[in-house]
């Protein structure tokens, strides 16, 4: 899935898969200055906990979500979704 933000003239995203070969959660959030960073966690409550805490630094920031959460086109593939 991928959420859009958008401060003035600048746009950041975040994205944020599932690793069946880890079993982890996967955050990318792709910084306006290029930089790519990545975080993984191994319970969904961490995971949500991160994502709440993104979220409310980027308010904080002035960043405005843009649109819809996007789904990537191989869908989530996380535990708790089953694929058909």
């Amino acid at each position: 899935m991928v959420w859009f933000f958008e401060r003035e003239q600048e746009v950041t995203r975040l994205e944020t898969t599932f690793d069946n070969d880890t079993q982890e959660y996967v955050l990318v959030f792709d910084l306006t200055n290029g930089a790519r960073p990545t975080e993984r966690f191994a319970s969904l409550v961490a995971f949500k906990s991160r994502l709440v805490e993104l979220e409310d630094q980027l308010r904080a920031q002035n960043w405005v979500q843009r649109g819809d959460v996007q789904i990537l086109d191989d869908g989530w593939q996380g535990p708790s979704t089953q694929r058909h």
